[in-house]
């Protein structure tokens, strides 16, 4: 009978430590002409979840400049390794001018559980002209805590041109994640660099994952321009709940401790036997 419980134990504390989590992993690819000639185009889209847990409520909206518009899509349930199509039509209105701009893509799903995941992502638009962008932006990657403030999110915006410019810089973030300054006016001389340092929080973010962040940055003369960087930020775990979470190695000890007590429990009948 003990023989028999313990190893129904060890098959139940092996089962812990090798229990294997699902994951949802979204892949999108865009398409756009590579210049835009009229006020009513279509952003083409490619979506395959290439995780290994269908995504369920996705939806894709636009994130626009003004003067374009554009209604959210809904695409419902996605499976594993099928490609979705999705055709999303923007319209620009008469006061658009001519230019570069970067449209953003929020893609928003959710697991079985319901937990809500989101991501950007940011597409070059050439808007009747085609023409290079005058700015960069140089964005390191960041490391924040699943809790209070995340971290501050510091790059380079650098002006190439001879003359300064009033940009307009905003920072597009997944929903999990907060900017405590998602839009802010900087004017930059010509050619020279500013430091920013913005505040990010968490707001849900999953310990342990990495989310994309896009920064754009917009000046508008007789033309738009238009300038935009991807990076990543890590969402590491908070060490006050680290420390009061039980120990990922605690089935393992657990074992152990179990492996110790049979022995002894198969040493002490021997003994008695022995002493008789």
């Amino acid at each position: 009978m003990i023989k028999r419980i313990f190893f129904i134990l060890v098959y139940v504390l092996l089962c812990i430590q090798n229990v294997d989590a699902t994951y949802i992993s979204m892949s999108m690819t865009m398409n756009l002409p590579q210049t835009v000639d009229s006020q009513d185009f279509d952003l083409n889209i490619a979506l395959n979840n290439i995780g290994d847990e269908p995504a369920y409520d996705v939806s894709i909206e636009l994130q626009l400049p003004p003067g374009f518009s554009s209604e959210p899509q809904t695409i419902g349930l996605v499976h594993t390794n099928i490609i979705y199509y999705i055709t999303i039509p923007i319209k620009a209105s008469s006061q658009v001018k001519n230019g570069r701009y970067t449209p953003i893509v929020l893609l928003k799903y959710s697991d079985s559980n319901s937990y809500p995941f989101s991501n950007v992502a940011p597409i070059n638009l050439n808007y009747k002209s085609n023409i290079l962008s005058k700015t960069s932006i140089y964005l390191p990657r960041l490391n924040i805590t699943d809790s209070g403030v995340a971290g501050f999110l510091q790059f380079e915006l650098a002006n190439m041109d001879e003359t300064p410019h009033e940009y307009t810089v905003v920072v597009h973030l997944p929903h999990e994640l907060k900017a405590a300054v998602p839009m802010q006016k900087v004017q930059v001389a010509g050619r020279s660099r500013m430091p920013l340092k913005i505040p990010v929080y968490s707001q849900g973010a999953r310990e342990n994952s990495m989310y994309q962040v896009v920064v754009t940055a917009d000046f508008e003369e007789d033309i738009h321009f238009s300038a935009s960087t991807v990076g990543l930020i890590t969402v590491n775990p908070d060490p006050a709940k680290i420390q009061s979470h039980i120990p990922k190695t605690m089935p393992l000890i657990s074992l152990i401790i179990l492996c110790i007590a049979y022995l002894v429990a198969q040493f002490i009948p021997n003994k008695k036997e022995d002493e008789d």
